[in-house]
């Protein structure tokens, strides 16, 4: 995924804007039929497979934005992540070429727009938290959207000959690395975590059996961490899962608190928590506070309709 300082950079000189909004996003994208059975899901009225790419699917996000990268790839002052794109020009002319480019380029992959959420031909435009004009770039005061920070890295020579097994732990430990740099980004600290996970008897066992050794037959309140068990570590205190860290009881409601900042909609929230956080039933708790929430629904409401795009 693509760091929204780096995409930033490339914006110098704009003065004319539009910003287009993909509906659904990744979910516009229809999964091979030879994965399919590998996307089996156990429903009250029988197995299930899906057809599109579904939010559940942990790595749909890079998957749908090395799509979009294949769609624009070289139409410049053009820069796009997940759902959203931002055209940039500076002259009239010169925008509406790129949106020509971008639009005839997206209506020849099938992709939809949501019409009610672009902004066309304006000199300042809100894209992934910052205030974008010719006069530079400022965050934006309200907080009515956050941008969402991933981290790389390139492989060296000797890394690339690694087993997949060694990459994938290097990728963890790549990830442990940066993740002090998510909590800055959150209402805690990863000392709150590390104090929070000491006081709370769950995350403690699991702690202790993460060292020691999982139990043949584990408390029911642990299974969702026993069948996680070979993709949980610890590090200064804290439990990762997946290079995401492990959110206990006391501090999650902090967190979905600041996921929700701006109602960015349950996609958009699920695909951020599942960037950075993880404890059992998150997915579930996302969609409580989404569908409880008059402000979310007033807007998902308002966006109900929206029409394919026209070149």
């Amino acid at each position: 995924m693509p760091n929204p300082q780096d995409l930033f950079s490339t914006l110098a000189g704009g003065r004319v804007f539009t910003r287009l909004d993909m509906k659904q996003a990744y979910q516009q994208m229809r999964i091979s039929p030879d994965s399919r059975a590998d996307l089996t899901i156990n429903t009250s009225k029988g197995l299930f497979v899906y057809t599109r790419m579904s939010f559940e699917i942990t790595s749909a996000p890079a998957i749908w934005q090395k799509a979009i990268d294949e769609t624009l790839a070289g139409i410049p002052g053009c820069i796009y992540y997940l759902d959203d794109i931002l055209v940039v020009g500076g002259s009239q002319e010169e925008h509406d070429q790129r949106l020509d480019i971008v639009l005839d380029r997206l209506s020849k992959r099938g992709i939809r727009l949501k019409e009610e959420k672009c902004t066309f031909n304006t000199s300042e435009v809100e894209y992934l938290g910052h205030l974008i004009s010719e006069k530079g770039l400022r965050p934006l005061e309200n907080g009515t959207e956050q941008p969402i920070v991933f981290t790389s890295r390139t492989l060296s020579s000797t890394e690339r000959g690694y087993a997949q097994l060694e990459r994938e732990a290097l990728a963890l430990i790549n990830g442990v690395r940066q993740f002090h740099k998510l909590l800055d980004t959150l209402p805690v600290t990863a000392d709150q975590v590390k104090q929070a996970r000491a006081k709370d008897p769950i995350l403690s066992r699991v702690l202790k059996y993460s060292l020691e050794g999982w139990p043949t037959n584990g408390s029911p309140e642990l299974h969702s961490y026993a069948k996680r068990s070979t993709e949980l570590s610890i590090t200064e205190g804290c439990l990762i899962y997946g290079g995401r860290v492990v959110i206990p009881y006391s501090l999650q409601k902090q967190v979905l608190s600041e996921l929700h900042t701006g109602h960015i909609g349950m996609v958009r929230m699920k695909a951020t928590a599942r960037s950075f956080v993880w404890w059992p039933g998150l997915d579930r708790d996302v969609e409580s506070i989404v569908r409880s929430c008059s402000t979310c629904q007033e807007q998902r409401n308002k966006l109900a309709i929206s029409t394919p795009i026209h070149p």
